[in-house]
C-alpha cells in the first residue's frame, strides 16, 4: 500500500512525524493507530477484522502482517521498534473469570485482568501473553499515549504499567498524583510520557503546578 503524504511530514532529511491531523484515509479507510521511531502502524478493516501494516518513513517501505489470532477489538494498540525489530502489541481487558479458569494460581477478585497479543517482526507471529496483571475499573481516554523506551512500554493507567517486552515481564508502579479518594489536591489536570537522557519522565499538572517524576530502574524518583 503506497502512504499519501498527507500522514507523514519528513522535517530536515532526519526526522519524520505523524500528522495527527490527516491520520485517517477515507479512500483506503486506513488509520495510523501508532508510531515509533520512524515506524507508522496503520489498520485497515477488512472482512470483520483488521489488517496491520508497518509503514517505514525514511526507506518508504510497507510490511503487511499476518492476520492476529484473536479477534476481538483491543483497547489499545501500541509498536515498538528498537532501531532493529519492531513488535507490535495489541492490548486487551480480560473479565476474571476467564483468567482464573485457565490459571488455578490467579486470585478470584473481580478485577479484570490485562492479556496481550505481541507481533514480532524477528519470528514474523503473534504470541499470546497474559501477565497476572489486574486492570483498574477505569482506565484512562484513549488519547492517553504510550511511551517506548529501553525497551518496555510504560502506560499511565492511574498506575504506571511497565513492560519489558523481550522478557515478558510487567509491573504496576503506584504513582504519586493516584487517589481513589477525589479530592481538589488529588485533581491532576494533565499528564504525559517523555523520554529524556535514557530516562522515562512521568510529566503532570494540577493546582499547585507541573510535576516531573523520573522512572529508574521500575523505581520512582521525583
Amino acid at each position: 500500500m503506497a502512504l499519501p503524504n498527507m500522514f507523514s511530514s519528513i522535517y530536515e532529511g532526519c526526522y519524520a512525524g505523524v500528522n495527527r491531523y490527516h491520520s485517517f484515509h477515507t479512500e483506503m479507510n486506513a488509520h495510523i493507530c501508532a508510531s515509533c521511531n520512524g515506524l507508522i502502524l496503520i489498520t485497515v478493516p477488512s472482512a470483520n477484522s483488521l489488517s496491520y501494516e508497518i509503514y517505514d518513513l525514511f526507506a518508504k517501505k510497507s510490511m503487511l502482517l499476518p492476520q492476529p489470532q484473536i479477534t476481538r477489538r483491543s483497547i489499545r494498540t501500541v509498536l515498538a521498534f528498537d532501531g532493529q525489530h519492531c513488535q507490535v502489541v495489541r492490548i486487551f481487558r480480560v473479565e476474571a473469570k476467564s483468567v482464573t479458569a485457565n490459571n488455578p494460581s490467579a486470585s478470584s477478585e473481580e478485577e479484570d485482568w490485562l492479556e496481550m497479543e505481541i507481533f514480532s517482526s524477528e519470528t514474523g507471529m503473534w504470541s499470546h501473553y497474559c501477565p497476572l496483571i489486574h486492570l483498574p475499573p477505569e482506565l484512562p481516554k484513549l488519547s492517553t499515549a504510550l511511551l517506548f523506551a529501553n525497551g518496555a512500554i510504560h502506560w499511565e493507567v492511574g498506575y504506571l504499567l511497565m513492560c519489558n517486552l523481550s522478557q515478558r515481564n510487567c509491573k504496576l508502579i503506584r504513582l504519586p498524583n493516584h487517589s481513589l479518594n477525589w479530592m481538589r489536591h488529588t485533581m491532576t489536570f494533565g499528564q504525559c510520557l517523555r523520554e529524556s537522557g535514557g530516562l522515562v519522565h512521568y510529566c503532570y499538572s494540577n493546582f499547585k503546578g507541573i510535576h516531573t517524576i523520573v522512572s529508574l530502574e521500575g523505581d520512582l524518583h521525583v
